[in-house]
């Protein structure tokens, strides 16, 4: 079986998971015209075949063209079955209405791949049951807790007479932090939060007790960092021993590089499903793979 990648994004991410799970990389050809219009055009045959296609819906908006027109180059060319491969499914938190007259974008990216021609979706840590549900076609939704729970374990290997307390940064992350509690068997705690506007927060109180424990800081993503950046400093205000962040998506935009380096994390976890993560260092980051977990999905589906 065939899997193909967008044009430069995931083109690595392709290749090693090619590898692992025992498929053929498919030769795409992709260019751009002056207008800024892309060309596609599969290199294989693929009729009568199922294949796999690695891309996401996150900006730039040419990795949404690119993987859309890839679908539908497959599905012209005649494959039996296309499954996208989402490691980061984009615009997840629009997943609901705040304001009237807004876009429903989950909901839209969803639409928008069952139409181009997917057939099933495999996507890691989506933002939230309401986005599962914009799904009209079987969603594999793979869960990224127990590969970052094993790296936390291995991060503490010479600190482990110390309590553990996972942190869910705002309510809507505490169900994350509870399956993380449940591998670490550690106790949970959570922060109030409201968002006056978008990017911006503000937390509240902190439910649950972290002075001299280690404060696992976990969530879905890390974009700005700053509702982590506030949390840790209040972690740290509360007596945490030591802060740990472990998220699955490293979106890190604007700044919160800077927003991290200033704050009293001790290491930030989080895994390879984008693909410009590997350009974002410090220090306190450590990167750890997705590419096993799913290759070890495909050996099942």
């Amino acid at each position: 079986m065939f899997i193909f990648s967008i044009a430069t994004a995931y083109h690595d991410f392709a290749g090693k998971l090619a590898k692992q799970a025992h498929l053929k990389v498919g030769r795409v050809e992709f260019k751009k015209f002056s207008d800024g219009e892309i060309y596609v055009r599969v290199g294989e045959s693929v009729a009568q075949k199922k294949v796999y296609v690695v891309g996401t819906t996150a900006p730039p908006a040419d990795n949404l063209i690119e993987m859309l027109l890839l679908v539908d180059a497959l599905k012209t060319a005649k494959a039996l079955h296309i499954t996208a491969i989402i490691p980061y499914f984009g615009y997840g938190r629009a997943d609901h209405l705040v304001e009237s007259g807004e876009a429903l974008s989950a909901k839209l990216m969803a639409n928008l791949l069952h139409c181009a021609g997917v057939r099933r979706v495999v996507a890691i840590d989506l933002h939230s049951p309401r986005v599962e549900k914009f799904f009209t076609m079987p969603l594999v939704h793979v869960r990224a807790q127990e590969l970052l729970a094993r790296t936390i374990k291995a991060e503490l290997f010479n600190d482990q007479s110390s309590a553990l307390t996972i942190v869910a940064p705002d309510h809507g992350a505490i169900p994350l932090a509870k399956r993380m509690g449940r591998l670490l068997r550690a106790r949970v705690a959570w922060f109030e939060k409201i968002r006056p506007q978008h990017n911006v927060a503000q937390l509240g109180a902190l439910h649950g007790d972290v002075a001299g424990k280690i404060a696992v800081l976990v969530d879905d993503m890390i974009d700005t960092a700053g509702t982590i950046a506030e949390a840790a400093n209040q972690l740290k205000q509360h007596g945490a021993k030591k802060i740990i962040v472990a998220v699955t998506h490293g979106v890190l935009s604007g700044p919160a590089l800077e927003r991290l380096k200033q704050t009293p994390i001790d290491k930030v976890i989080i895994t390879d499903t984008l693909p410009n993560v590997s350009q974002k260092k410090f220090n306190k980051l450590r990167v750890v793979s997705v590419i096993p977990l799913l290759a070890e999905k495909f050996r099942r589906i």
